[in-house]
């Protein structure tokens, strides 16, 4: 699979909860601060740990973090050299 055809693993954790509410509530944030997230693809990196704890490990911390590493990638902020 090309890497740009990957899902953003915060729609990886939506489907994990069953729809972006089921995680806001989790989360205790609005529907509508998912919605963001996932149109951005990524989350704030202090949101990952409580989101791999809400969907019981299926989304890993790691791989979330890794969503925003790979998006500054793309938007140019990659190379730190």
């Amino acid at each position: 699979m090309n890497t740009t055809d990957k899902k953003p693993n915060i729609m990886r954790a939506v489907e994990v909860m069953g729809s972006q509410a089921a995680l806001a509530r989790a989360l205790k944030r609005t529907r509508q601060t998912v919605r963001v997230w996932l149109i951005k693809g990524i989350v704030p990196a202090k949101q990952a740990p409580r989101i791999e704890r809400v969907t019981g490990g299926k989304v890993t911390a790691q791989s979330l973090l890794n969503d925003i590493v790979e998006w500054h990638r793309r938007k140019g902020g990659g190379d730190e050299r």
